[in-house]
């Protein structure tokens, strides 16, 4: 016993020298780049293969639609028909000015993400439409169903608009599967909307500090539609397709326009 032990304690001594001997001989700068490339590729990947991780969380058009009839979580139906739905502005920038806002440089693209967040303990669904969001003024945001974006200059408060992004009107009825979305109890999910140079200088937003909100509002939970007089139903379980409805904003973030 006592040779297997000496054998054994042989090798690990001989491992620990090589193994001083490679940081030893290893330049510590490789060492060190080594390390930061790992670190790199990582935080690059993560995101890509876990889209939950991200920050701003997947982008909601990628959320599973309901399945529509009585196949609906219990947990939904708590009897808290307004449910716990929270909205958050992120702008993604790689620069911050001296105050810590985001900042861009003039020619570069203003790339905001509103971020829903939903800190009820069950399934809210949501209606929502791919590139119909607005930028007031001339709408507002009771006028609005969907997202609307309210962008402000800090120093002359003047509100911008955006000619090709003027939302949907609040008169819709029931909806259509497919125009609906489930945000899981504690998840958050985001729509990203980008302006690109020739869109913020159509819009007059030159160099300065601004102020960002979003709002997103939603008329009604969705009555049901008639039942088929072709395609036998089963009885509804509930009187409406239980849609989240109301009007939320978000807190202002500012961000700054740069030479």
């Amino acid at each position: 016993m006592s040779r297997v032990g000496d054998a054994v304690g042989t090798r690990y001594r001989g491992a620990r020298r090589r193994t001083r001997r490679f940081f030893i001989d290893t330049e510590n700068t490789n060492i060190v780049l080594g390390l930061v490339a790992v670190a790199v590729v990582l935080s690059l990947a993560i995101p890509l293969a876990f889209p939950e991780l991200k920050r701003s969380g997947p982008s909601c058009f990628d959320l599973n639609s309901p399945p529509g009839g009585n196949r609906r979580s219990m947990l939904a139906e708590n009897g808290d028909t307004r449910q716990d739905l929270a909205l958050i502005v992120d702008i993604d920038a790689n620069q911050s000015n001296n105050d810590g806002d985001p900042m861009l440089r003039v020619g570069e693209p203003l790339i905001v993400d509103v971020v829903f967040r939903n800190d009820d303990i069950g399934a809210i669904t949501f209606y929502i439409l791919e590139d119909e969001e607005a930028v007031g003024p001339p709408a507002s945001p009771s006028s609005i169903a969907g997202i609307y974006l309210e962008i402000t200059n800090s120093a002359t408060d003047q509100v911008y608009s955006d000619s090709q992004r003027q939302g949907l009107p609040p008169n819709l009825q029931s909806f259509v599967l497919e125009d609906l979305r489930v945000l899981q109890a504690r998840r958050r999910c985001s729509v990203r909307l980008t302006f690109t140079p020739q869109q913020l200088q159509g819009m007059n937003m030159g160099i300065g500090e601004y102020e960002i909100r979003a709002y997103y509002s939603n008329p009604n939970r969705g009555p049901l539609p008639p039942p088929s007089s072709n395609t036998p139903t089963a009885t509804p379980m509930f009187v409406d397709q239980g849609v989240w409805d109301g009007s939320i904003n978000s807190p202002i973030v500012r961000f700054e326009i740069s030479p």
